[in-house]
């Protein structure tokens, strides 16, 4: 449990000292940023599925053509996440890219509500 929580809050402190990095880096593009980071997270994957031989999905996930579809749409709409974010924080939008980070959880409920008719249980409408 606890090193759950150290985790955890060395998550939320990275997360918190980014928008000073990216802001520090206005020189470099965004989207060579966005590249950069693509690439030493697909990197950091294979070394993890190397590690942990778990390759066993790929092939099932490359000969499905609508869960590829999916994955592609997937890497596509987080890809243009970070670039916002990648370019907020160069363009002096910290507080923008923030509460947009703030904000987008909540637009995902009422769409989950709206879109796929989920139900909210007491709890989760008050929160």
């Amino acid at each position: 449990m606890k090193r759950g929580i150290v985790f955890a809050t060395l998550a939320y402190a990275l997360w918190g000292v980014f928008p000073i990095y990216f802001r520090a880096l206005t020189e470099v593009a965004p989207y060579q940023l966005l590249l950069n980071r693509m690439v030493w997270a697909l990197l950091f994957l294979v070394v993890v599925l190397a590690l942990r031989r778990q390759w066993l999905w790929l092939p099932r996930i490359l000969a499905d053509r609508a869960q590829l579809v999916r994955f592609t749409a997937s890497a596509l709409v987080l890809s243009c996440n970070w670039g916002v974010y990648i370019w907020a924080c160069n363009s002096g939008r910290i507080v923008d890219a923030s509460l947009g980070y703030f904000i987008n959880p909540l637009v995902n409920v009422v769409l989950a509500a709206l879109v796929l008719r989920e139900r909210l249980r007491a709890a989760q409408w008050l929160a």
